[in-house]
C-alpha cells in the first residue's frame, strides 16, 4: 500500500486538531503504528474516530480478485472492474470507545468497566455491576436473583445464583446478551463476559470473607488467555495476596495485569509498592 494516513477525531470535543499521521509506502506484512496523542483530564469517555486511507497495489489486488473468485465468474468480473477504477487512497473507517479513569482507561464503554470498590480493611478490588435494568429476559432475571445473592453472601445461595446464570446463558441462542436499563438505554455484552464477571464478583467475595485466594486462584487458571476479564480477577487476587502478606504472589498477579492491560495507573502503582515491600524485606533478611 501507498500513501498511507491516520487522522483521529474525538466525539467529545469535536474541533480538537490533532496531528495526521502519513507513511508513503507499507509493504506487503509490514505494520506501521500511528499514535494520536491529546490531553485531557480524567474521567472522560468519548467515542473516537480514525480515518484512515491507503492505495492499494492495484497489481496485487487484482491477482488477489483473481485467486478468490476463480469460479464466480461474474463476482470477479465486478471487483475486477470496481479494483481498476481505484485511483486514490481508499477510506478504512474504524469507530472505538474510550473510557479515561484516573486508575484506568480502556477501549469500552464505561457501562462495561468494573468499578473500583474501596473499602475499610479490605484491599482495593473491582466487581462489575450494571445499572438498573428491566426484568424482561432469563438472563435478566437470572442476574438479578444473584445480586440479591452477592448481597446476603450466603455461600449455597450464591452458588445456586451462578448456576443460575450459567444456565441461562447456555439456552440463550445469540453470542450476545442486550440488558435494557430503566433510564431507556441498553448494555449489550458478550453473553460469555457477562458470566465471567458474575463468577469474578463471586470469587472475589468468596476469597475476602474467608481471606483465602482458592477460588480466584482457580478462576485466574480457568479463564482464557484472551478473557476481558482476566486481568481484573488477577488485580483482585493480587489485593488478597498483599492481605496475607503474600508480596511475591501479590506483585506477580499485578505484573500479569499490567501485561494484560497495560494502560492501568493505579495496577502499575501497586505493583511498584510491592516491588518496594520485597526489598525491604529482602534487606530485613540479609
Amino acid at each position: 500500500m501507498s500513501q498511507v494516513t491516520s487522522k483521529a477525531s474525538f466525539q467529545k470535543w469535536p474541533n480538537l486538531k490533532v496531528r495526521e499521521h502519513e507513511r508513503e509506502f507499507l509493504k506487503k506484512g509490514e505494520r506501521s503504528m500511528f499514535s494520536h496523542k491529546i490531553h485531557a483530564k480524567a474521567p472522560f469517555e468519548t467515542w473516537v474516530d480514525f480515518d484512515i486511507r491507503a492505495l492499494p497495489d492495484i497489481k496485487q489486488l487484482l491477482a488477489l480478485i483473481e485467486v478468490e473468485n476463480k469460479n464466480n465468474a461474474t463476482k470477479r468480473g465486478i471487483l475486477t472492474r470496481d479494483a481498476q477504477r481505484i485511483d486514490k487512497p481508499v477510506y478504512i473507517g474504524l469507530s472505538i470507545p474510550l473510557c479515561v479513569r484516573e486508575d484506568l482507561a480502556m477501549a469500552v464503554t464505561s457501562d462495561l468497566l468494573p468499578a473500583l470498590v474501596k473499602e475499610k480493611d479490605a484491599p482495593l478490588y473491582y466487581t462489575w455491576n450494571p445499572k438498573d435494568f428491566k426484568i424482561n429476559s432469563p438472563i435478566a432475571s437470572s442476574l438479578k436473583i444473584f445480586e440479591k445473592a452477592m448481597k446476603t453472601q450466603n455461600p449455597e445461595s450464591l452458588r445456586i445464583a451462578l448456576l443460575g446464570i450459567e444456565q441461562a446463558c447456555n439456552k440463550h441462542a445469540e453470542d450476545f446478551v442486550v440488558l435494557q436499563l430503566i433510564d431507556g438505554t441498553d448494555i449489550a455484552l458478550p453473553k460469555q463476559m457477562l458470566l465471567e464477571f458474575a463468577k469474578l464478583n463471586s470469587a472475589t467475595q468468596a476469597a475476602l470473607k474467608a481471606k483465602n485466594p482458592a477460588r480466584l486462584i482457580e478462576l485466574t487458571d480457568t479463564l482464557p488467555a484472551d478473557s476481558f476479564v482476566k486481568p481484573f480477577a488477577h488485580f483482585n487476587l493480587a489485593g488478597i495476596f498483599n492481605q496475607k502478606a503474600s508480596f511475591e504472589s501479590a506483585a506477580k498477579n499485578y505484573k500479569i495485569a499490567i501485561s494484560k492491560q497495560p494502560t492501568w495507573p493505579l495496577a502499575k502503582e501497586l505493583y511498584e509498592k510491592n516491588l518496594q515491600l520485597l526489598a525491604e524485606n529482602q534487606e530485613k533478611t540479609d
